[in-house]
């Protein structure tokens, strides 16, 4: 059993009823407020989950911290078998070598995640250069450059050209999805033709990528601070990064550190459910 103790305080954009959404958006936001007998809702300033009982409908919505290793599906069986229910979903997936955020809806609250999904994402990527992945991430198999093939951009490259190289990704852009992605083609993901060994070309599509931090840089890592829209794809920005410098380069570790308001400060793990 979930014991359920906090709300958000802003549901506007999250697909919910139009008056239930007036409900909660209504009043004082520091106390317990039923407007009616149709709906009620508990707020603090936790952003952790929320809950809206509805007539007889529960919307339910949880910031759950995914760590490396579990798929997001993984995480969302989890999950049923803690709460009982089939009716699972999340709003964006992670890779399993990724770490973060992963907001869930749990029975009519997945109707909310259609809207969620195109809020903004925030997330930390270590990339590392001067090496090349089949899968553009550290799952490999990893590609290393010679020495010789690199050694000029191991002497040369500067934080400056580092710099205005991700210049080129910020923006709206063409960005093609990975070869092992779950990008649907003739109804079936991307990945299981490349694990097949079978040749596919994915077609671009226009991402937003809203702006792109370097926190720190000592080759051949580079770590990144990256905002961006719906469907971004951070392990072929670290690839097509690694193309325009010359060196190649992966993404070696990816953290979703926000969706939205929904943050890695406050979100749960899947074994704290009670």
């Amino acid at each position: 059993m979930v014991k359920w103790i906090s709300l958000r305080h802003e549901c506007r954009g999250l697909g919910l009823p139009r008056r239930l959404e007036v409900l909660l958006t209504a009043g004082n936001f520091g106390k317990h407020r039923s407007a009616n007998s149709d709906g009620c809702f508990f707020p603090n300033s936790e952003i952790s989950y929320f809950l809206i009982a509805f007539r007889d409908s529960l919307f339910m919505i949880l910031n759950i911290y995914k760590p490396k290793g579990p798929t997001s599906n993984d995480v969302l069986n989890q999950i049923r078998r803690k709460l009982g229910t089939k009716k699972v979903g999340h709003a964006g997936t992670l890779d399993p070598l990724a770490s973060g955020v992963l907001v869930v809806g749990i029975a009519e609250g997945t109707k909310a995640l259609a809207n969620i999904v195109k809020d903004e994402k925030e997330y930390v990527a270590d990339i590392f250069l001067g090496a090349t992945s089949a899968t553009d991430d550290a799952e490999g198999p990893i590609y290393q450059k010679t020495q010789k093939q690199y050694s000029d951009k191991l002497e040369n490259l500067r934080m400056v050209d580092v710099s205005r190289a991700l210049e080129n990704f910020i923006g709206k852009i063409q960005q093609t999805p990975p070869l092992y992605s779950a990008v649907k083609v003739a109804g079936k993901e991307a990945y299981k033709y490349a694990r097949q060994g079978k040749a596919l070309i994915l077609k671009p599509r226009e991402v937003e990528i809203k702006s792109i931090e370097i926190l720190k840089y000592d080759w051949p890592r580079l770590t990144l601070k990256v905002v961006t829209g719906p469907g971004v794809y951070i392990r072929r920005l670290a690839r097509d990064l690694g193309q325009i410098l010359g060196c190649g380069a992966y993404l070696a570790d990816l953290v979703r550190t926000r969706v939205g308001q929904f943050a890695i400060e406050k979100a749960m793990l899947v074994e704290n459910l009670k």
